[in-house]
């Protein structure tokens, strides 16, 4: 009997676990497996990322300047900081919600490599991916030299920096069918 799957051992004798089966391919096919996004794709998503975060930066650096200029309207300078404030708003709120629902950045979504559960491959929820992935990571950068360790992390083997392993995320290849 060519069909039949292998039984899964047993892990622990739970009498409440969910039963557990072997997921058999379609057609005799094997089924995609996760592909771990590079680290070159993950390099440009995050600087897709701050070239996006640059640009509606643009107008509040201008803004500033404007005021501190001698002689200079600070009406005007006013206005192009608010003009700053909004674009950044904006911003962080398109970029949290591709996050929450797609796990991607708009970097991300670019490059076609998303944010998953180490453990099940689901989008992560967003208390543990925006809470322990992005505001954690950022409070944690305040310690000397925790960027540089948090990069360098993702030369090894699981290619998962700190701020993956505080979320208990990877990041994997979007693959398209």
């Amino acid at each position: 009997m060519d069909d039949a799957v292998a039984p899964i051992p047993v892990l622990n004798d739970n009498p409440y676990e969910a039963p557990r089966s072997a997921i058999r391919p379609r057609n005799g096919v094997d089924m995609p497996t996760e592909v771990l996004a590079g680290r070159g794709a993950r390099l440009a998503a995050v600087l897709i990322d701050y070239l996006c975060m640059v640009a509606v930066s643009i107008p509040g650096f201008a803004g500033f300047l404007y005021i501190e200029m001698p002689g200079a309207d600070t009406a005007g300078g006013e206005l192009v900081t608010l003009a700053f404030v909004m674009g950044l708003g904006v911003l962080s709120v398109v970029q949290g919600i591709y996050i929450v629902r797609d796990g991607q950045t708009l970097g991300k979504k670019m490059m076609k490599i998303r944010i998953v559960d180490h453990v099940d491959g689901s989008i992560p929820r967003w208390p543990r991916i925006l809470g322990m992935r992005y505001v954690l990571n950022m409070a944690l950068r305040q310690i000397p030299f925790y960027f540089l360790v948090d990069a360098v992390l993702i030369f090894g083997e699981e290619q998962r920096c700190i701020h993956d392993h505080l979320a208990g995320t990877k990041v994997i290849e979007v693959i398209e069918a």
